[in-house]
């Protein structure tokens, strides 16, 4: 007798027949269990304070790893028959919450948000939020659906897509298949408590401070600069394991003694700042060590200098690199390193605004692009003028690719420059997926790289958009990962939207409602508590309303959004310092940043690498300065000055850099500068308002003066003279629905009073827009 095997349908058993059919032994056997799967979370939101009744619905739902929310287990939970799952939430900040259900056959994932208490249920002198959901990473979902923050990234050869992200502290992941995950770092909240480096652990626990650069590296791993931990780390990609390779951990300073490791092992090195790396074929790694003002070579293991000899500036071509001064600029998006197939070293200096290049066999630096005055295309690489310059790129034809403002170009074979994608200087825009090359308008190209299949793959919108076109054949736009210029939440509730908020200024509009910036675009926070976005809005830091209502911008100038959402520039895009005595419209400014309306509708602006504050009249657009002096010093560069004047004309007087400005009832002109609020009266004369505080100012309606310093809002009443409207307990985020006194607030990067009293605060700490009941 043979015996037959099978398992009777929809039945769980196992069947044992003879061949002859006369017996058959039922046994029970276990049926395959499917990996977890959500289709629905009931309800989808709840308060902060936790306690709502949560039911996650979906299929193979069994205990196993566990239920966590943000990665917090849940220890009471009912499971109902592996098709549903009751438990009650935990406290928790507001925002999106990641619940997660493991089990043996898998991991799946549900947001859930979390809402702050309404403004009207505050006890006088509570504190809620109003707008923003704080830190929100979207694990989990389409790349292309969630919000990213690129300095730089790389392509593996599957496709895979690794972002380094400085301002979230960590590197994500985009596979193949669009999803986007953590791929390594422990984000900002944890990397606040100081853990460990993570060396020879995974990936996922290893603290990554400022990781600017992501690139694969010949030996198929991950190589990773982390700037604040000025090191070079190694992501094996098969083990996720993290190794250092380049770096010891101290900064490595020329001027004050502690630069070192050149001739010696690598990781014996100190680094200050790097933000670019780059690959020979070889196999030798370059850094660009960028407040060294070097590119230094790795090469079995050993650390040089090629280029660079260590002061910023601009000098040595014809001659070695080594001798040379080299720029590459001073933050992280700044600078941009490539090395072609020869060897030869292509650097992008931002703060020359040229392109230089090292030649692999003789070591002498010389200017490949920039350093002319032509903008247009067709003309010779050393004839542009590069008013703006992050990203290079090398094709295998080693043909030199560049950003400049709102386009994509490239020095052809014969060394004239055409642009590939983009429109004429200040034509910037958003051009969907799918548009034709020809047709597509970008913003803020930034880096960018060219893959050996022939994609040219690049950052827009400052890094918060990865894209890619094809460099052969027509082509169109596709996008890898990034929301902008959409973003979370938009133009809905605002406790529900993703806020990208830092040294923003507030205003109450004349209609009671705030107006601010952030996320590169102008919003408005309306009374039943929706967030809009207004038409024509441009990334900015300075906002005010002028006397017709149209809202006023500063970003690289000072800009107009008229009554039909068209944008009118009133000043020059580039930066320097030109133009008092004559129209605004020819004047340059230097990083724009408040802005302020007198009684008359003069529009004022702190020019602040100028050291200045500035007036366009309202009648005769004439531009003048009211307040400051600082010597001359080169564009887009902050040169510290002096702050001193006091008892004399504002005119005379030094002031270092101002950020915050307002004006009073009385048109007298406050001034946030370096460790005092001044005040310019009506007779031109400077003096000092409020000691021992910096920090942002706002106004209300009457025309009062606020200022949030020391922990504290404040309403400026006289010198040295103010009443304090709210204190704050902690240093960072917490406490919303709480007194001020118990609450905490972190950086804040502006503030407005509404005609009720209501203080509304920028905390760009922590990404949200809080509110103040008056006492």
């Amino acid at each position: 007798m043979r015996a037959v095997l099978g398992i009777l349908a929809m039945s769980g058993l196992l069947a044992l027949a003879a061949n002859d059919g006369l017996a058959i032994r039922k046994r029970p056997v276990r049926a395959p269990i499917p990996p977890p799967h959500i289709t629905s979370i009931v309800p989808t939101s709840g308060p902060i304070a936790g306690g709502t009744r949560l039911t996650i619905n979906g299929s193979g739902l069994f205990p196993g790893g566990g239920v966590s929310v943000d990665g917090e287990p849940v220890t009471e939970v009912t499971f109902h028959g592996g098709s549903q799952i009751t438990f009650a939430t935990p406290p928790h900040d507001n925002g999106y919450a990641v619940i997660a259900i493991a089990t043996a056959q898998g991991r799946a994932t549900a947001e859930f948000l979390y809402v702050p208490p309404a403004l009207s249920e505050l006890q006088p002198g509570g504190i809620t939020t109003v707008a923003g959901i704080g830190f929100y990473l979207g694990e989990g979902r389409d790349g292309r659906q969630v919000p990213v923050k690129m300095s730089d990234f790389a392509i593996a050869p599957d496709g895979t897509a690794y972002l380094a992200e400085a301002g979230h502290a960590m590197i994500r992941r985009v596979t193949p298949e669009g999803t986007i995950e953590r791929f390594a770092g422990v984000g900002p909240e944890l990397l606040d408590l100081g853990p460990p480096l993570g060396d020879e652990g995974p990936a996922l626990e290893a603290a990554l401070n400022a990781p600017t650069d992501a690139k694969i590296g010949p030996d198929g791993a991950l190589y990773v600069v982390d700037t604040q931990n000025q090191r070079i780390r190694r992501i094996d990609l098969t083990t996720s394991v993290v190794t250092t390779v380049v770096g010891s951990g101290p900064i490595a300073c020329v001027e004050c003694g502690t630069y070192a490791g050149d001739d010696g092992f690598a990781t014996a090195a100190r680094l200050n700042s790097p933000n670019q790396i780059a690959f020979d074929a070889a196999g030798s790694m370059y850094i660009l060590d960028v407040w060294n003002a070097r590119v230094r070579k790795v090469s079995g293991g050993i650390i040089t200098t090629v280029a660079g000899n260590g002061i910023k500036g601009f000098s040595g071509d014809g001659g070695p690199a080594v001798d040379a001064r080299i720029d590459p600029g001073a933050n992280y998006d700044y600078g941009a390193l490539k090395v072609d197939a020869s060897g030869n070293i292509f650097i992008a200096e931002h703060g020359n605004r040229l392109v230089r290049r090292v030649d692999a066999g003789t070591g002498i630096i010389d200017t490949v692009l920039g350093g002319g005055n032509e903008i247009d295309d067709g003309v010779g690489a050393r004839e542009v003028r590069l008013p703006e310059l992050f990203g290079i790129a090398l094709d295998t034809e080693r043909r030199l690719y560049f950003t400049d403002y709102g386009r994509i170009r490239r020095v052809e074979s014969d060394g004239k420059v055409r642009t590939l994608l983009g429109a004429a200087p200040h034509e910037t825009g958003f051009s969907e997926d799918g548009t034709a090359l020809s047709e597509a308008r970008l913003t803020a190209p930034l880096r960018m790289h060219v893959q050996p299949g022939g994609d040219l793959y690049f950052m827009e919108f400052n890094g918060k958009r990865l894209r890619k076109i094809p460099l052969s054949g027509t082509g169109v736009l596709t996008t890898i990962a990034g929301i902008e210029p959409y973003a979370v939440g938009e133009n809905g509730p605002g406790t529900a939207a993703l806020l990208d908020l830092d040294m923003h200024q507030a205003v109450i509009d004349p209609s009671g409602e705030l107006i601010f910036g952030g996320s590169m675009r102008i919003r408005r926070l309306k009374r039943d508590g929706t967030v809009k976005t207004i038409p024509g809005g441009y990334p900015s830091f300075g906002i005010a309303v002028d006397k017709s209502g149209r809202v006023l911008v500063s970003d690289w100038g000072v800009g107009r959004i008229e009554s039909d959402g068209n944008y009118t520039q009133l000043t020059q895009w580039d930066r320097g310092f030109s133009g008092d005595g004559g129209p605004a419209s020819a004047a340059m400014l230097d990083n724009a940043q408040a802005l302020a309306v007198d009684s008359k509708g003069n529009i004022f602006v702190a020019d602040s690498y100028n050291h200045r504050i500035r007036r366009i009249d309202a009648v005769t657009g004439i531009i003048t300065t009211v307040a400051g002096t600082a010597p001359a010093h080169p564009p887009d560069a902050l040169v510290p000055n002096r702050s001193s004047g006091d008892g004399g004309p504002a005119i005379a007087a030094e002031m270092n850099s101002p950020v915050w400005i307002a004006v009073d009832a009385l048109d007298r002109i406050y001034v946030a500068d370096t460790d005092r609020i001044r005040r310019i009266d009506d007779d031109g004369i400077i003096r000092t308002v409020v000691s021992s505080c910096l920090g942002a100012l706002g106004t209300n309606l009457r025309g009062e003066v606020f200022v949030f310093c020391n922990s504290e809002v404040r309403r400026i009443d006289g010198i040295e003279q103010w009443t304090r409207l709210a204190r704050f307990g902690a240093p960072q985020h917490g406490g919303d629905g709480l007194s001020t006194d118990d609450a905490g607030i972190g950086f804040v990067g502006g503030l407005a009073v509404d005609d009720a009293g209501i203080v509304y605060l920028i905390d760009a700490a922590s990404l949200r827009v809080r509110a103040v009941r008056p006492r």
